[in-house]
């Protein structure tokens, strides 16, 4: 069993970074964390393997059926394999997955973090310069810009 103590320290080390405040309880009571990155985290087994879910949320993709969609409409790897629990086949990121994202999409998130600025500025800029968001054949995945075009309208 993890306590509160390993937690804080991992939300110190930012190595948990969604975190909520519930509102019937006070102080740490209240602290709020979201069970899979805790357990991704903190997990014995040491795998650098992310569900969809985990890493859409990580790099700010608030819908996760927009990166499954994304894996399954090719625009982006994804590792199948069987859960290490569960025993069912699912689309895990591997770090070689994560990198080939990384390598070809931003998201507000992300963008912000590699340029240093903030999202809504970065995202006003790239409205007004004429750059869309990455949506082949009219799919709607979200806030997710091709990284080229992004870096060429900061360059």
């Amino acid at each position: 069993m993890v306590g509160p103590d390993v937690i804080i320290r991992a939300i110190q080390e930012r190595r948990i970074v969604r975190i909520g405040n519930h509102a019937d309880f006070d102080g740490y009571e209240a602290l709020d964390v979201y069970h899979d990155e805790v357990c991704s985290d903190l997990s014995p087994e040491t795998s650098s393997n992310q569900g969809i879910e985990l890493f859409s949320k990580s790099v700010g993709i608030g819908q996760p059926i927009r990166m499954k969609r994304l894996v399954i409409n090719g625009h982006t790897p994804a590792t199948e394999m069987a859960h290490p629990k569960l025993k069912t086949k699912q689309f895990f990121i591997t770090r070689d997955d994560a990198v080939a994202f990384h390598r070809r999409f931003y998201t507000p998130r992300t963008m912000a973090q590699a340029h240093g600025k903030s999202w809504q500025s970065m995202t006003a800029t790239l409205k007004a310069t004429g750059v869309e968001a990455f949506s082949p054949d009219g799919e709607d995945y979200g806030s997710l810009y091709l990284r080229h075009d992004v870096d060429r309208a900061f360059a």
